[in-house]
């Protein structure tokens, strides 16, 4: 039997099968060696393939006429992270692989896979434009109670820009520590909008989405919760499902940390990097941070394990 998948479709499947693997391993590394013993890599007269072992059967997938683009598996085993091997392993190929499979019931193709793909899917035509918000905040500093909103941006999940503003503080005249990492000045920020003037705006992106994402989530939630409290009568029955992609994404980057018992967090460029994205504007500012996440997220949705 000969099944034909394009490289999502291929990411997927293995994801699911470390899903499995993993799900009682704590140590990433071990499993990922174990792992990456079931590759041998081969090339003969420009075309590429990786012989697979699975539950006892072994699969070809086949990348042909990419001659220029070897990859030496040899390399990439032992690492810490059997998720970004393979997907270093995929970004070699730009054409599609081809899975062939010596035993039918020993197909790679999993139904779960398909059926939870397929509601994505259907879900993603139902929902509204704006139902899911990806958002990012720059402060004055760290502490929601003592230090302000400088900068808010929310996108939706089509990278529409639902706010971009920046908001002058009522307390602070300089910051010079948080300005060093998000180069907001106090000049920046003199002529914008108060946080009165953008709290109603806020309430009414919030209110109209189902789910609200963004890269530490706690962070962004706490600031924009005490603006909405002081300026607004938001409730609590309109706050929407709040999702944090760096916690996603820790699972997904896979570095544990024995001590505290949890994957360590990552920094959104990693988080970038990892998956080979490109940057809309200069990391560090709102609207630049809200659409990485916005990317990040989707490919942890495609590629990462759920």
């Amino acid at each position: 039997m000969t099944n034909y998948m394009g490289k999502t479709r291929m990411v997927k499947l293995f994801f699911y099968y470390i899903a499995l693997r993993t799900e009682y391993v704590k140590s990433v590394k071990l499993a990922a060696m174990e792992y990456c013993n079931m590759y041998e890599y081969h090339k003969y007269k420009g075309s590429e393939w990786l012989n697979v072992k699975w539950d006892g059967s072994e699969f070809q997938m086949i990348a042909s006429g990419s001659e220029g683009k070897a990859v030496a598996l040899d390399e990439y085993r032992n690492t810490d992270d059997e998720r970004k091997f393979i997907n270093r392993v995929v970004s070699f190929f730009d054409k599609d692989f081809v899975f062939s499979a010596h035993n039918k019931s020993k197909s790679l193709d999993c139904p779960d896979i398909a059926k939870r793909t397929a509601k994505t899917e259907i879900r993603k035509e139902e929902k509204g434009r704006d139902d899911i918000i990806y958002l990012d905040t720059e402060t004055t500093g760290l502490d929601p109670t003592e230090d302000e909103i400088l900068q808010i941006s929310i996108v939706n999940d089509y990278g529409e820009i639902l706010l971009d503003t920046y908001i002058k503080p009522e307390h602070h005249t300089e910051w010079k520590e948080a300005e060093a990492v998000n180069h907001i000045t106090p000049e920046m920020v003199n002529n914008a909008p108060l946080q009165k003037d953008v709290a109603q705006k806020i309430c009414e992106i919030l209110s109209n989405a189902k789910t609200a994402i963004a890269y530490n989530m706690a962070f962004d939630w706490h600031f924009i919760a005490e603006l909405l409290c002081k300026h607004t009568s938001f409730s609590n029955k309109n706050i929407p499902i709040l999702e944090c992609c760096m916690s996603r994404f820790a699972e997904v980057y896979g570095d544990w940390d024995e001590y505290h018992e949890q994957y360590k967090w990552q920094k959104l460029s990693t988080a970038a990097d990892y998956y080979q994205l490109r940057w809309h504007g200069k990391a560090h500012g709102a609207l630049a941070d809200a659409l990485m996440c916005k990317d990040v997220w989707n490919c942890i949705q495609k590629y990462g394990r759920i």
